[in-house]
């Protein structure tokens, strides 16, 4: 029986290394913690049934499947000391680094690990990988430093906090022990409503689109793909941003689904170009980590002088 736990992902990359040959169980993590609540504080398990909760109010899943598989992993996760070796294996994007934080954290709060653990980190896609690349990686592997430990603790403990000023306080941190933590942290901050016209990174490609007539759905999440130079946002997240357009009346979306073409309002047009800021129209209510952005905690990214803003405010959405 093996006696090595590969860390991953998600399922697509754990197919890809399995059909590399690579020796060992799998655990892939499979939760996109970019996209709704992470509050601080809250056990595995704990968070594992508020993931669950977001997870299913989403519509990207049953309840009780995802609960039960967040259970299993996690199961998994602390029957550890079971293995002679565990190695992560995580990419550079925002989704991947996410959960390392997470899984390193955890790691960090055990009292005594006897195992041997390794890390591979890399800038590449590992279920685009070709068989021999990704057997090529294991040279890769280094091995799970206190340094590594320590940074990821405190990126994990930053992110769940209420206060995200905390969060964007990491990028003038020396984070490069993790070397693509910065980048992620950054990606991150850029989802936030922007100074400029209240849109989020996402949001602000997909505009710009549809704008120069682009109006097929899956067309856009392609062209949205090629601009991300940290690929992290499934197809379900991006239609998720499309319907929030949507409700804003800044885009004309009459059956959200992938067949409907979409065109861009003379609101969206305003919010384009700055003439309208988003949040004088719509209700805000989303979860950025452990942030709850709402009308009473309202926070802007401003990209060029990488830097987080409150904004308060008492006027009241425009319809």
């Amino acid at each position: 029986m093996s006696r090595t736990l590969n860390i991953t992902n998600g399922d697509c990359a754990a197919d890809a290394m399995r059909h590399a040959g690579i020796i060992g169980d799998y655990l892939p993590w499979r939760d996109l913690l970019h996209e709704g609540p992470v509050p601080h504080g809250l056990s595995l398990e704990a968070l594992s049934g508020v993931r669950a909760e977001y997870i299913a109010q989403m519509g990207w899943g049953d309840y009780d499947q995802v609960l039960n598989s967040f259970r299993t992993r996690d199961q998994r996760l602390q029957r550890l000391n079971y293995y002679k070796k565990i190695i992560l294996w995580f990419e550079f994007d925002l989704y991947d680094q996410l959960q390392m934080l997470q899984i390193l954290d955890w790691f960090n709060k055990q009292p005594q690990l006897t195992v041997d653990i390794g890390v591979i980190c890399v800038d590449k896609y590992l279920s685009e990988c070709s068989d021999a690349e990704l057997v090529c990686l294991l040279n890769e592997e280094q091995p799970l430093s206190n340094q590594m430990l320590d940074v990821a603790s405190y990126g994990w403990q930053v992110f769940t906090q209420e206060n995200p000023t905390l969060l964007s306080s990491l990028l003038n941190l020396d984070t490069s022990v993790l070397p693509y933590l910065n980048g992620a942290v950054k990606r991150l901050l850029q989802e936030y409503p922007s100074t400029f016209n209240g849109l989020g990174l996402a949001q602000q490609i997909a505009l710009t689109y549809i704008q120069q007539g682009r109006s097929d759905p899956k067309e856009l999440f392609s062209l949205y793909q090629v601009e991300e130079a940290r690929r992290f946002m499934a197809d379900n997240v991006f239609f998720q941003r499309l319907l929030s357009l949507n409700a804003a009346r800044v885009i004309h979306w009459p059956k959200p689904s992938w067949e409907c073409p979409v065109a861009i309002t003379e609101l969206g047009e305003q919010v384009l170009t700055g003439g309208r800021h988003l949040l004088d129209i719509i209700t805000l209510d989303y979860w950025v980590g452990g942030v709850h952005l709402t009308p009473d905690n309202i926070w802007l990214w401003d990209d060029k002088l990488a830097h987080l803003t409150r904004r308060s405010t008492s006027q009241q959405p425009s319809f």
